[in-house]
């Protein structure tokens, strides 16, 4: 998943390096007085920003997912780690000659345990922010399509 995440920034990269290019080709035509290049630049500047949003939503989907993922693993390994704590606490209660060796591992499980807490509460803090980023971005989509409809109409 971050192959993919890294290769989805490289090509966002890439659309934004062409629509620099295609912006100074633009303002050649400009200058040339040439129309018929101005109309085929205008119309490639256009498709250029169609495909950076979606390359830009698509990013932010995969951060998404990952973080999601990541948030899932966590829940799993939280479950696991407070059986973990059930069992070293059972083990210091039944055998207190070795108090000290069950106290160090349910010590040691409590601080993964809050470890893992804030890291859940970090995961779910990035989800709502790369949601909401997500909801902005594909709002100014449509409000940037919509514009393009109404201009080119």
């Amino acid at each position: 998943m971050q192959d993919e995440l890294t290769e989805a920034k490289l090509k966002l990269t890439e659309l934004a390096e062409a629509g620099s290019e295609l912006e100074a080709d633009l303002l050649a035509a400009i200058e040339a007085g040439d129309g018929a290049n101005i109309i085929r630049l205008n119309d490639l500047i256009s498709r250029n920003n169609i495909f950076r949003y979606a390359q830009k939503s698509k990013i932010i989907r995969l951060e998404k997912t990952i973080a999601q993922q990541d948030r899932t693993l966590a829940q799993y390994e939280k479950k696991i780690l407070e059986k973990e704590l059930e069992i070293a606490a059972r083990t210091f209660e039944d055998r207190l000659r070795r108090a000290d060796e069950a106290r160090y591992a349910m010590n040691l499980i409590q601080v993964r345990l809050f470890s893992l807490d804030s890291r859940l509460e970090n995961d779910r803090q990035e989800t709502g922010a790369k949601q909401k980023e997500l909801m902005e971005h594909v709002a100014l989509w449509k409000q940037q399509a919509h514009k393009t409809l109404e201009a080119t109409s």
